[in-house]
């Protein structure tokens, strides 16, 4: 038998952040893996907007040119065997460049995995400032949408992570012949990876919270894929939040450390997080070591939920002027049971966000963290459903 291939196909800045979370490592075990990032080709705003380091590796390729991405096509449709060739496709139809690598997947007879797995539901994508880049973008990937579905270039798999996607999305995925596979989110894969059952031992350390940032006002977001207004500015918000931080320090003994969002770019300990300590690749562990977590709605809460962390959602009067950020946070806060906290005005209320409600924990991760009913990684699902590798 020939080895098999994976190729993990992305359109968005390929980091040592992702290697790590598409569980690269364990997948090569079994399979020979490359990784192909059409991120330059397809948005280079976007690429060159990411200010984290490019993951560099042996196994890994930028496809900067449609040449190059023509000529490894027709190498993997050289190969002597399509059926041992398993695509892990990041890639959407939002630009002209992923539309023909999903074509050329289609046309390859290429077995291909997506994922519904975000760990958050969809949002609904109200705009109160609409630019004209925005129309722009929405049309352009309106389009391609509308080309991808005469080509059929739905995938042949899809791993989904609670009830909520399967309930979502499964009508499309029955309409297309794909296979449903139960998967879970990458930062609970990622966990049972490591453990084996989901749960982390807490160690004995200085009473700690931890703030799980996002990518702006500092550094480009994904509002720059998309062509959205950035209502922040890191003259507004540092100042406000680490007023709010030393109060939050103040009222609860906890020392807040900054988990860095892996789009970003920060130094340790900087003066605009007020000298915090600022970290990158440990956010499990702090989240585990911690007193409860501070985000304006980053996925990373799916650590908060396994680990049982009191959860206290954040925003500022710039955001709240943020129609489509407003309504992510909402939805997330109200799934678990709290309100959200403006940093600008008081702290009434902030006790009450120090309470975990258990139902609404355990309904979230049955709806958004996994759908395995026994302890399986991502990187175990694609193995032995779609190679069907017993590993």
């Amino acid at each position: 038998k020939s080895v098999p291939l994976i190729i993990v196909a992305v359109d968005f800045k390929f980091k040592a952040f992702d290697y790590e979370r598409f569980e690269i490592d364990f997948l090569k075990r079994y399979s020979d893996v490359v990784i192909w990032d059409l991120s330059y080709l397809s948005s280079r705003s976007f690429h060159k907007g990411t200010a984290s380091a490019q993951y560099n590796g042996d196994d890994f390729k930028l496809i900067n040119s449609y040449k190059q991405m023509l000529s490894e096509i027709l190498l993997i449709k050289n190969k002597p065997n399509n059926k041992n060739i398993v695509v892990m496709n990041f890639v959407t139809s939002n630009s002209l460049a992923s539309l023909l690598f999903l074509i050329a997947v289609k046309k390859l007879n290429l077995s291909s995995v997506k994922y519904y797995n975000s760990g958050a539901p969809n949002v609904s994508r109200v705009n109160n400032n609409i630019t004209i880049r925005y129309i722009v973008k929405a049309l352009e990937r309106r389009f391609y949408f509308l080309v991808s579905k005469v080509f059929n270039v739905f995938p042949t798999h899809c791993i989904y992570a609670g009830d909520f996607w399967k309930k979502k999305y499964e009508h499309i995925v029955n309409k297309n012949g794909a296979k449903w596979l139960s998967g879970n989110t990458w930062d609970y894969s990622n966990i049972l990876g490591k453990t084996g059952d989901g749960q982390q031992q807490e160690s004995s350390q200085q009473k700690t919270a931890i703030l799980l940032d996002g990518a702006g006002p500092m550094f480009g977001s994904d509002d720059i894929n998309i062509g959205k207004k950035t209502y922040m500015t890191s003259e507004v918000w540092y100042p406000a939040l680490v007023s709010f931080l030393d109060k939050i320090e103040e009222i609860s003994n906890v020392t807040v450390d900054i988990a860095a969002h892996p789009k970003s770019l920060h130094q340790a300990n900087p003066s605009y997080f007020g000298y915090r300590d600022v970290s990158y690749g440990k956010t499990c562990k702090k989240v585990s070591d911690s007193e409860f977590v501070l985000t304006r709605g980053s996925t990373a809460i799916s650590y908060a939920i396994i680990f049982k962390k009191p959860v206290i959602f954040i925003y500022s009067d710039q955001i709240k002027e943020d129609k489509l950020s407003m309504a992510s946070t909402n939805i997330m806060s109200k799934l678990l049971g709290t309100v959200p906290i403006n940093i600008d005005g008081d702290l009434k209320g902030i006790c009450d966000c120090l309470m975990i409600n258990e139902s609404c924990y355990d309904l979230y991760k049955k709806n958004y963290l996994s759908s395995t009913d026994y302890p399986r990684t991502n990187a175990q699902v694609l193995l032995e459903g779609v190679l069907s590798i017993k590993v």
